[in-house]
This record gives C-alpha cells, sequence and structure tokens, in this order.
C-alpha cells in the first residue's frame, strides 16, 4: 500500500515536487507549474527529504548506505531501526500474553521504567497500554 504525504491542504505530493527538483526545474518554473504553492511548501518538501535521509544513512569508511525502516505516527516518521536499538519491541503489536505479563509487573509494583526496560519497549507504549488495560488514568501517567 503506498502512503503519500501531500503539502498542507492542497492535492500535491511531496514527492512530485522532489521530482521537479530532480529534474532541473527551479523554483520559479515549479511556482508556475503549480501557482497553489509557494516557495515555502518547496523547502519544506526538501526539509522533509533530508530529515528522512539523514535518519537513514549510515556513513562506513568507503561507503554510504541507505538502512532502516520508517514509520508514521502521530504525523511524524519514526526510524525504527535507530528506535529498535533501544527498545527493540517498540511498534509491535501487544498480544495476549505480554498484556498478562505486563499486568502482573505492574501489579507487583514496577515503575514505568522498570516495565519498559522488561519489556523492551519505549516509556510512552507502556503509559498508554496500561491506559488501554484500565489499569491507571491519565492523572496518573508519570
Amino acid at each position: 500500500m503506498e502512503k503519500t504525504v501531500i503539502i498542507r491542504n492542497t492535492e500535491i505530493k511531496v514527492t512530485d515536487i522532489l521530482d521537479m527538483i530532480a529534474r532541473g526545474n527551479s523554483y520559479r518554473q515549479i511556482l508556475t507549474e503549480l501557482p497553489q504553492l509557494n516557495v515555502g511548501d518547496i523547502m519544506a518538501a526538501a526539509q522533509f527529504a533530508f530529515e528522512i535521509l539523514n535518519d537513514l544513512i549510515v556513513e562506513g569508511s568507503d561507503h554510504i548506505r541507505l538502512e532502516g525502516r520508517l514509520t508514521l505516527t502521530n504525523g511524524k516518521y519514526v526510524n525504527l531501526t535507530k528506535l529498535r536499538k533501544e527498545h527493540p519491541r517498540a511498534y509491535v503489536k501487544w498480544d495476549s500474553a505480554e498484556d498478562e505479563n505486563l499486568k502482573r509487573l505492574f501489579q507487583q509494583g514496577k515503575n514505568f521504567n522498570e516495565l519498559s526496560e522488561i519489556l523492551m519497549r519505549q516509556h510512552g507504549a507502556i503509559v498508554a497500554r496500561l491506559k488501554f488495560l484500565g489499569l491507571i488514568k491519565d492523572k496518573q501517567a508519570v
């Protein structure tokens, strides 16, 4: 399934703008062809691509290679490869056995940081799951 990122409230894809830049179009040419854009939109498309590539490029002594997987969450791209070095189960679907383990550990008095370390998930994921399971309320999340 192809994911599309569009500029503001237009129907113009970021990849279309990047393609025009790659084909040598100037900002003026892009704005003439796509008058609903402004210079800031073009710069935002380039910045978006830069940020994604910057997270994925791994420099070696004699080469540069792209590495990683991205996911879009809450409107922000996350480099899963980088994230999973610290939290190996980040963005992995919770199963019933893991839910039961979380409940048991929480009831034993483990704090959010301990749960995060044991379950190899981010602090926010632990808090969100505890809320989902009805074990804590918003005010309890620290």
